[in-house]
This record gives structure tokens, sequence and C-alpha cells, in this order.
């Protein structure tokens, strides 16, 4: 457990995360999970996990792969086409604040660094509009788990600890 506290890059890349046995999304649980096991995390890569907008694997975009008749008048087409790929890229939006309401910390998601915009948009604020502290949102809305599970960290399954 010593050496999962000071994993400061998860690269959880290509897993099931996102592939609930219910077929809901595990992202949450597994945030749970992560928020436990490494409180130094500074950099996540979940890519190619059903969770994660846009990835090949099936999951997070119900749109993605929408099938259009293939005698649509060509306008409504380029019209309908725009439009799923805004969802889309909105799911993807939503998808990264929600990581970074979850781990407010984190300095990139996915390689791609957090923006201060980002961060201001994923705070959470009481009804007057004042942002909520971090340690209030963090340890009451969101009480951690205790979870007991044993973390072999090893580099070579693609978790390592950084010092940037």
């Amino acid at each position: 457990r010593k050496t999962a506290q000071s994993v400061k890059d998860l690269r959880y890349d290509g897993n099931l995360v996102g592939d609930g046995d219910d077929g809901n999304n595990d992202l949450p649980a597994f945030l749970d999970i992560v928020v436990q096991l490494f409180p130094r995390l500074q950099h996540l890569s979940l890519r190619n996990n059903p969770c994660s907008p846009g990835n090949k694997r099936g999951g997070a975009s119900p749109l993605r792969d929408a099938k259009l008749p293939t005698n649509i008048d060509p306008k409504l087409k380029s019209k309908l086409d725009a439009a799923i790929d805004a969802a889309n890229r909105e799911q993807m939006r939503m998808h990264r604040l929600y990581i970074i309401y979850r781990l407010p910390d984190l300095l990139s998601i996915n390689g791609q660094p957090v923006s201060e915009e980002d961060r201001q948009l994923a705070r959470p604020l009481y009804p007057s509009g004042t942002p909520v502290r971090k340690e209030v949102w963090l340890t009451k809305a969101m009480a951690p788990l205790t979870v007991d599970v044993d973390v072999d960290v090893d580099v070579d399954v693609g978790v390592g600890s950084s010092s940037s």
C-alpha cells in the first residue's frame, strides 16, 4: 500500500473500466478505488476503456455509431452527422469534467493537461454561486470508502510513478 500511495502516473489503458455487468458505467466505482489507493495521483490515462468516450471498444457513446438510412438527403445527413459529432464532443467534455471533479489535483487526463478553466467548470458551487471548498466536497459529498486491496505496483503492467 505504501508503494501505491506514491504513484503519480496511472496508465490504465485498454482495460474494462465502464463495462459494468449490469450495463452501467462503473467509472464512479473505479474512481472510488483510485482516490483511496493513489492519493498523490497527478496523471491518469484511461484510453480505450468502455467508459472513455471516443474509444474503439464501445461503451460510453451511444451516438458514435448511429446508423442513418442510406437513402437520406445529403444535406440532412450532413446536419445529422454534425449534431452527432457535437453530442459526442460534449459527452467527452462531461466525462473529463467528472474525472476532474472526483480527482481535482490531476495535472493531466489521457495525456491532455487539465486547465484552470477545466478545474473551475468541474468545481461544485453552493446555490449562492460561491465555490465549495475542496475539503468539503471531497470529504462530505463523497466520503471516501475504505478499500482493502493489495496492490503490487510494477512498471511492466503500465502503472508507475513519475517525479514530475
